[in-house]
């Protein structure tokens, strides 16, 4: 392996020392960038004055958009922040908004267990699994993607896909059978 390694040339790591290089990073800057970068691409293989003349000027110009972009960064670094801005009346402010949205609160003598109880529901079925019914496993089935792919029993999605209206409604009834009951099978037995 090393034998084959030798072979090729070694690559090249340019070091960058950018820690005083501000990068503003945009949708329209990157797709000035590509412009340079494809036009430099036509001129290297075409290799005429048409392109080369393009080449140029898209150059010229991406320098000058980026001489306009770091005018406004410098003047953005030096931009004053507002002295009455502290983290103490941000955070008065999002607590105000916050009591808005909140119910009012509890009694501050009322005990954490008493005050669970008194708030908590006595309607527990939000909490339990509601029954599968035909049209989810249709919706499930329909939404597969048709690759070569099959399931526990080696049948194809495809195959799925045209047989389901028939076997939703009996396949629906298995599966919340077995959720009452608690038994899955896995794989075939």
């Amino acid at each position: 392996m090393d034998h084959f390694n030798e072979n090729f040339p070694k690559k090249r790591v340019k070091a960058n020392n950018n820690r005083n290089r501000v990068v503003v990073s945009s949708p329209e800057i990157s797709a000035l960038k590509n412009q340079v970068d494809a036009s430099y691409t036509i001129f290297r293989v075409r290799r005429d004055d048409a392109s080369e003349q393009s080449y140029k000027t898209l150059k010229s110009r991406s320098k000058e958009n980026l001489k306009i972009i770091n005018a406004e960064v410098k003047e953005r670094k030096s931009v004053n922040v507002n002295s009455n801005l502290s983290t103490h009346t941000l955070c008065d402010h999002f607590a105000n908004v916050a009591m808005k949205y909140t119910p009012e609160n509890p009694d501050q003598n009322e005990s954490p267990q008493s005050y669970a109880k008194n708030t908590a529901t006595s309607d527990y079925s939000s909490m339990m699994l509601t029954d599968t019914t035909a049209q989810e496993i249709m919706t499930l089935v329909h939404g597969m993607k048709e690759k070569n792919s099959v399931d526990i029993y080696d049948f194809s999605i495809s195959l799925l896909k045209k047989i389901i209206h028939a076997v939703a409604v009996p396949l629906s009834i298995i599966i919340n059978q077995c959720f009452e009951q608690e038994v899955f099978t896995v794989g075939r037995s």
